[in-house]
């Protein structure tokens, strides 16, 4: 591990990052990005693509966690920098897959993390505004004919299926795309 032979990442982050990899995108944004899994899988499997992994995340403490990890791999084709998902950066520009991995109720890894079932429901009500809004923010970077992938590690369906129907229905552009 210290060596940078390897990173640890459960099934599902893994699947996430191989859609993104898979059309081999020159570019790849990873929004909310922190601690960095799926951006560094991400990163392999296009390093030798000429291809770049720009990674952002909201708190800057959260941005040198994933610059070590990228160091540590000796990953050359990631940058991460401090940007909020939910707010238009146009010095962004545009990408070919953009990932919005959202902020989420997390009830998806409760086995990993049980102190997820003393959240406050209150503080979970609001969570769907956040994840449309960082959706409909990262909708803006996508290329033409690129790829938007949304992603959380939640059961909720109010976070899940409504976030995106919604999304789809008030962005006609976007379609569902089976691989």
């Amino acid at each position: 591990f210290r060596k940078g032979l390897f990173h640890v990442q459960d099934i599902p982050s893994q699947v996430c990052s191989l859609v993104a990899s898979y059309d081999k995108p020159k570019t790849v944004l990873d929004l909310c990005s922190a601690p960095g899994g799926k951006s560094f899988t991400i990163a392999e499997e296009l390093n030798s693509n000429n291809s770049f992994v720009y990674s952002f995340d909201l708190h800057e403490s959260r941005i040198r966690l994933m610059k070590q990890g990228s160091d540590r791999l000796k990953l050359n084709n990631i940058t991460a920098k401090v940007s909020d998902a939910a707010v238009y950066n146009a010095s962004i520009g545009t990408s070919d897959c953009v990932i919005c991995d959202v902020p989420c109720s997390g009830f998806g890894v409760i086995r990993k993390k049980p102190e997820i079932k003393y959240k406050d429901p209150d503080s979970l009500a609001k969570l769907p505004e956040l994840q449309y809004s960082i959706l409909e923010n990262a909708s803006r970077y996508v290329a033409k004919d690129g790829l938007l992938i949304y992603s959380t590690c939640t059961l909720s369906k109010a976070e899940n299926e409504d976030v995106v129907s919604l999304f789809l229905k008030k962005h006609p552009k976007f379609s569902p795309k089976a691989l």
